[in-house]
């Protein structure tokens, strides 16, 4: 058995670490451009068991970095053993090693440029929706903070973000390795064409008139206290008197974040009655587990968001569960790991619509935590003709890692997508405002107790995405089937 060259170790970290650096919140989403030349670089010299060994060391490098958050959920906060989460972690590693292993082999066999660059952003919405879906450290969502070009976003999604940053670390590889000036001419094109566009939508995006000024409440409690019992008067003592002071500030609207009361706010009634005769002030948006019971029915767990305006209350039901976290998949094949975990604690129960908030005219439409992730879903709540997106969520659970970051990323993406104006509330950060064009304003800082202020426009506008979604990935993926079948009916 021959000897593995360290270019195989060496060019793989190389390539992890630059697209570490280029991922949300740690240095610039501009590396993107050319993170994965010098994995490219090793790939195409590879046999089967160095390509194994390449993707191996990059995906370590890049996701223990990367999703380090995994075992402060589960071992922190979910006060499992550290191996355990270790071992949850090195599971999702092989996991998402399975596509990049995919994309690499159809590289290292030559395929061309934009059909290689339609097949990783095939395998990014495969690995969005397989298993419940996983869209998480997109491609495309790098370039959150890259200035004109992300809002390329409002034409051609994220995942065709996705499809232009890979087809430029493409170029660049085809550039270094063949040295044909047509790769450093379609490269230039690519980037005066994206760019150039950006600055265009940017030039022309109108600003509304009319806002709705938001003010968004950080409690930034210890997670680890939450659900303590004898800490629960405190916690609840604690948001309400932070609620009660920002309710003199000059703001339409109060936002709390996801699950905000350690407790089932609707089922306790000295503090639904507070928080009704509050919202008698102005309307206020919070989230809080919900506790159903319905007669000899089996009782059901809600994540919910609430709206009380005056006497009037609206109930969103968190419709996109977490795995592992509000409820167990697989529980017959995972039963011991379950009950490890969970006990005798009921799962959470999805709901089954999305919910409209009104306020003055403006229609506003609530999400919990990750679900923001699933495009498909902002895309309903952009049909029903929403103008605000209300994203409440517990970033707590990342810690102090980069997945903050990385869920802010989503989000701006998100509204630059539909042109929709995101206002965010997290328990402890990040909050604040992301406007339609992607730019996010009032930007609390982590773990602090705070309150911030923040306007939006009182309308979203309308985005070429919105309208079409991904009907450009469609056709290419049509014109590449077709020329398949030409191809091989000459070949017979």
């Amino acid at each position: 058995m021959k000897n593995i060259d360290f270019k195989h170790i060496l060019l793989p970290a190389i390539s992890a670490v630059l697209l570490v650096l280029a991922s949300p919140g740690v240095f610039s989403g501009y590396l993107s451009f050319f993170a994965l030349v010098p994995l490219m670089i090793i790939t195409g010299k590879s046999d089967n068991r160095e390509l194994i060994i390449s993707i191996i060391i990059f995906c370590l490098v890049y996701y223990l970095i990367n999703l380090n958050w995994i075992t402060i959920a589960v071992s922190h906060f979910g006060n499992a053993p550290l191996f355990i989460g270790y071992a949850v972690l090195i599971f999702f590693i092989v996991y998402l090693a399975v596509y990049w292993a995919v994309f690499l082999y159809f590289f290292r066999n030559g395929y061309g440029v934009v059909l290689l660059s339609l097949l990783f952003v095939i395998l990014e919405i495969v690995r969005g929706r397989l298993f419940t879906g996983f869209p998480w450290l997109n491609f495309g969502s790098f370039a959150y903070n890259i200035p004109f070009f992300k809002l390329n976003a409002s034409l051609i999604g994220e995942q065709g973000l996705s499809f232009l940053l890979i087809l430029s670390n493409l170029l660049i590889f085809q550039l270094i390795h063949s040295k044909k000036v047509k790769y450093l001419t379609a490269f230039i094109a690519l980037v005066l064409i994206s760019f150039g566009s950006g600055y265009i939508l940017n030039s022309t995006a109108s600003l509304a008139d009319k806002k709705i000024s938001f003010r968004i409440i950080q409690p930034s409690y210890k997670q680890e206290n939450k659900w303590i019992p004898a800490k629960k008067e405190e916690i609840t003592n604690n948001v309400l008197g932070m609620l009660e002071k920002n309710m003199e500030t000059k703001s339409d609207i109060i936002v709390l974040p996801e699950s905000v009361f350690p407790a089932f706010t609707a089922n306790e009634k000295d503090l639904h009655s507070k928080l009704q005769k509050l919202s008698k002030q102005k309307p206020i948006i919070f989230g809080s587990i919900r506790l159903n019971k319905n007669g000899n029915q089996k009782i059901k767990l809600f994540n919910s968001v609430y709206y009380i305006n005056d006497n009037s209350t609206k109930i969103y039901d968190k419709i996109h569960l977490v795995p592992f976290g509000e409820y167990f998949p697989f529980k017959t094949i995972f039963k011991p790991i379950n009950y490890y975990f969970f006990g005798d604690a009921e799962d959470f129960t999805s709901g089954d619509s999305v919910s409209v908030f009104m306020y003055n005219g403006t229609k506003m439409s609530p999400l919990l935590c990750y679900e923001g992730a699933f495009t498909n879903l902002v895309n309903k709540i952009k049909k029903n003709d929403a103008d605000i997106l209300i994203l409440l969520t517990n970033d707590s659970w990342f810690g102090k890692s980069f997945g903050r970051y990385q869920h802010l990323a989503i989000d701006v993406i998100r509204s630059i997508e539909y042109g929709m104006p995101v206002v965010r509330a997290a328990q402890s950060g990040i909050s604040g405002c992301i406007t339609p064009g992607g730019n996010a304003i009032a930007q609390t800082k982590i773990d602090k107790k705070t309150a911030v202020s923040c306007s939006v426009p009182s309308e979203g506008s309308s985005t070429l995405f919105a309208k079409l979604g991904y009907s450009w990935l469609l056709i290419l993926i049509i014109f590449y089937a077709l020329r398949w079948i030409t191809n091989y009916s000459r070949r017979k």
